[in-house]
């Protein structure tokens, strides 16, 4: 079993100074193993920001079935 999560703030609007916009956590947890997170921060666009989002949530689910 695997589980790979996003939260954060894709912006335009609704950051802050300590949370800007572009900032983003992705989890990954696998039964049995420790649950991995990881903040991110991304410039650009909404779109862009989530499409970093998603590429780098791959990256990371890729890394620890590899075990990276």
């Amino acid at each position: 079993d695997l589980a790979l999560s996003f939260t954060g703030i894709a912006g335009p609007g609704g950051g802050t100074p300590k949370t800007p916009a572009g900032t983003v956590w992705i989890a990954c947890a696998r039964s049995g193993k420790m649950t991995v997170a990881r903040k991110y921060h991304f410039a650009g666009d909404r779109a862009r920001v989530r499409t970093r989002a998603v590429y780098s949530g791959f990256d990371l689910l890729r890394r620890l079935l590899l075990g990276l």
